[in-house]
């Protein structure tokens, strides 16, 4: 899988695999800020996850944005697109 998309309220968070870069667009439907951070290899393995343990990718990408945004989400509000 190349992306993977994660709806959080009127957020997204896009996990772009092949440009290793994760994107957050605050506000979707109101077109927000977008934050854009080049990850290197922090998701690394997380595309084999997608599909068996969507917890565990929505607990990992949870305490990346927090540790890179300072942004809080709830993992029960964290809805994968596939």
């Amino acid at each position: 899988m190349a992306i993977l998309n994660i709806r959080h309220d009127k957020d997204l968070i896009t996990i772009d695999f092949r440009m290793k870069q994760i994107r957050y667009l605050t506000d979707v439907d109101e077109q927000g800020e977008i934050l854009f951070f080049d990850f290197g290899d922090i998701f690394e393995n997380l595309d084999f996850y997608i599909g068996n343990d969507n917890e565990f990718i929505k607990k990992v990408v949870k305490e990346e944005v927090k540790g890179i945004w300072n942004k809080d989400l709830e993992i029960k509000k964290m809805r994968i697109i596939l």
